[in-house]
């Protein structure tokens, strides 16, 4: 199967800095779009932080197969959909820690960081979905879009720490 692929991200009209971050690794068929919540100390630093650990922990996963997941296997779903929801869980614990250092060596009035994604990965032609928060992807099929959002999501702590 051939993927073309692409990425772009805009600051928009309300914030001065870009909070977007996404990785594109179409070798492993893996696309990953974080947003850092905006009012927050550093919104860049964890959307970035996600994207890198989804990107880091699917690649691992795929030079060595036995990787341990994040956080318990779910049953009645893929492999590579296991893999990805491991991914979403350990970004989130890699955005805790951070937010846990930076509060230590901050005066904070508000929490330090947070972001959401949301991730496919496509395997065999099947694409996996995960998303946290309100980032959603949409699937276009003759002309129409159709939201990825389903009463199934997987629900994670948030990435959040309040330093009170």
């Amino acid at each position: 199967m051939e993927l073309d692929s692409g990425a772009r991200t805009d600051t928009g009209r309300v914030r001065q800095n870009n909070e977007d971050s996404f990785r594109l690794a179409p070798a492993i068929g893996l696309f990953v779009l974080s947003d850092g919540m905006g009012g927050l100390a550093c919104g860049e630093v964890a959307s970035q932080l996600v994207v890198d650990t989804i990107v880091a922990h699917c690649r691992a996963a795929e030079t060595d197969a036995s990787l341990e997941l994040c956080g318990t296997h779910i049953a009645d779903i893929s492999d590579a959909a296991n893999r990805l929801v491991s991914a979403a869980r350990l970004a989130n614990h890699v955005v805790r820690e951070a937010t846990k250092e930076y509060a230590a060596g901050h005066d904070l009035s508000k929490p330090a960081m947070g972001a959401t994604v949301v991730a496919a990965r496509i395997v065999d032609g099947r694409a996996s979905i995960a998303h946290v928060g309100d980032s959603r992807a949409y699937r276009l099929r003759a002309d129409e879009t159709h939201s990825s959002s389903s009463p199934t999501t997987i629900r994670l702590s948030r990435s959040r720490y309040d330093a009170a």
